[in-house]
């Protein structure tokens, strides 16, 4: 044999021993490249595993957004005013359903607005029925939620003995206040539930008193409305 012949071979025989090592690494390379993914799918899912449930749905649903109106004694019998904001129907809520006849649609909202009433310590009408002051809304700044004023009572209809004046005045009142026959007045803020559209205002009424007037104004002290219904 030559001795151009065995440098050939010897050539060969190296190329071939490189190319050996050089799969060998890539295999290597490849099996840690596995093994460093599949620790760290390990890694991902046990971190998944540590991590609380979502509970952001259920808390919404179940805790409703409150907001004081009004509180205090009335003829030393505690009496308040609470507006309550469901962001979704609460547990045990059913819509108003109406004669077909009365033409009134179905409440097309899926929130609750309620302004839960405390008279002489008593919840106004929540004895009977737990939904009775509470209006279906959409979201939480429905502009189709009415306004308006009445008057609460645990006797005759909130016509006589301790009663609550509470209003759901438009968005330009700040404050109000009721003139007496007597003349005395009392005045009252507006509260707003945090993080929407819906607030109230509450003026306790005692025994034997009778509303003369009630006016609402706006943050500079101008008046909005001047109402002589209420009695």
């Amino acid at each position: 044999m030559s001795t151009t012949q065995v440098k050939k071979i010897a050539t060969a025989t190296a190329a071939g021993m490189a190319v050996v090592g050089i799969t060998a690494a890539a295999a290597v390379a490849s099996v840690g490249h596995r093994d460093n993914h599949a620790a760290t799918v390990r890694e991902s899912a046990s971190s998944a595993a540590r991590q609380p449930a979502d509970r952001t749905t259920y808390t919404a649903a179940a805790r409703p957004k409150t907001a004081v109106v009004g509180r205090g004694t009335l003829g030393g019998r505690p009496w308040s005013v609470t507006l309550e904001f469901y962001p979704t129907w609460p547990k045990g809520f059913t819509p108003p359903t109406y004669p077909e006849r009365l033409h009134i649609p179905a409440p097309t909202g899926r929130s609750l607005l309620c302004t839960q009433s405390v008279i002489d310590g008593v919840p106004w009408q929540r004895a009977t029925e737990p939904w009775a002051d509470c209006e279906v809304v959409e979201g939480a700044r429905d502009d189709g939620h009415t306004s308006g004023t009445g008057l609460r009572g645990n006797t005759d209809k909130g016509a006589r003995g301790n009663r609550l004046l509470v209003a759901h005045p438009e968005a330009a009142v700040t404050h109000a206040a009721v003139t007496f026959r007597d003349g005395r007045r009392v005045t009252a803020d507006v509260v707003s539930v945090p993080g929407t559209s819906y607030r109230a205002y509450a003026i306790p009424i005692a025994t034997g008193q009778t509303i003369a007037a009630v006016d609402e104004y706006d943050a500079h002290n101008r008046l909005v409305s001047h109402d002589t219904e209420q009695r």
